[in-house]
């Protein structure tokens, strides 16, 4: 645990996970989480008095409404998404490759979709709300190309030490060139040399980059005869996608940097 958290802060929201994922009492949440029983107690009954979770039969926790304000947002993102799934999932089908959305949240690039490829051996994606910095990764790259520049190289500054083991500040540039030249970026194998992702800007109906749709899979799914049609899939479906989108309102991105 890093010493910057909260302990108490994390086992609530352990406790507020393991609820969510199953209906359990105080004993079982206790044990599971070995959190001791008082505090497992305070922090239900904390969740409890704001309505965050409710009382189930015989003694046990499910989540309640009271949480509704806070997902409003995230519940806006998932009505978009299913504007958009037909065209994302025939991409999925098409390409046989794992397909993910990612939007902007300050200077992180958050992953809120994803499909993965049938194949046995299909590479899985990070799973939906995980997050990567905007200086990592083909989505990454989408994404940061929306912001003015004093914000872009605001976010480089801001990136910590571990996204610079295999690139520098002359990549990301680089891949920003490419981004703008051939409508799509892509990154083969530096950071995980297992994985290729391919990715495309999704604009919204005001011109704005809203979100990066991105193929993903191994490095021999991407090779050179194969390349020009998964880029020519991947901008037919962006496409399909923003005509879905138009008259849509858009959720709010990018809190923090504009």
């Amino acid at each position: 645990m890093s010493r910057h958290t909260i302990p108490v802060l994390k086992k609530a929201i352990a406790v507020l996970d393991a609820v969510s994922r199953g209906n359990l009492s105080t004993k079982a949440l206790s044990q599971s989480l070995r959190v001791p029983p008082s505090t497992t107690y305070r922090i239900l009954k904390t969740f409890l008095d704001d309505n965050w979770i409710r009382p189930s039969a015989g003694g046990e926790f499910a989540l309640s409404f009271g949480l509704l304000p806070l997902l409003q947002p995230l519940m806006r993102h998932e009505s978009l998404i299913e504007t958009i799934r037909e065209p994302l999932a025939k991409l999925n089908l098409d390409t046989n490759l794992s397909v993910k959305v990612s939007i902007r949240q300050s200077t992180l690039a958050i992953s809120i979709f994803r499909l993965e490829s049938n194949r046995a051996t299909s590479f899985v994606s990070s799973k939906v709300g995980a997050s990567i910095y905007l200086v990592q990764g083909a989505s990454g790259t989408v994404l940061l190309s929306a912001l003015p520049e004093a914000d872009k190289r605001a976010a480089i500054d801001d990136a910590p030490e571990e996204c610079w083991q295999h690139q520098s500040v002359a990549d990301i540039y680089r891949r920003l060139r490419e981004l703008a030249r051939d409508g799509v970026s892509l990154i083969a194998g530096k950071s995980n040399p297992e994985l290729v992702t391919l990715a495309a800007p999704l604009y919204g109906a005001d011109g704005k980059i809203w979100a990066a749709v991105a193929l993903l899979g191994f490095p021999r799914e991407f090779d050179n005869s194969r390349l020009p049609l998964l880029k020519q899939q991947l901008l037919l479906a962006t496409g399909t996608c923003q005509r879905l989108m138009q008259g849509k309102e858009l959720p709010a991105l990018g809190q923090g940097r504009s």
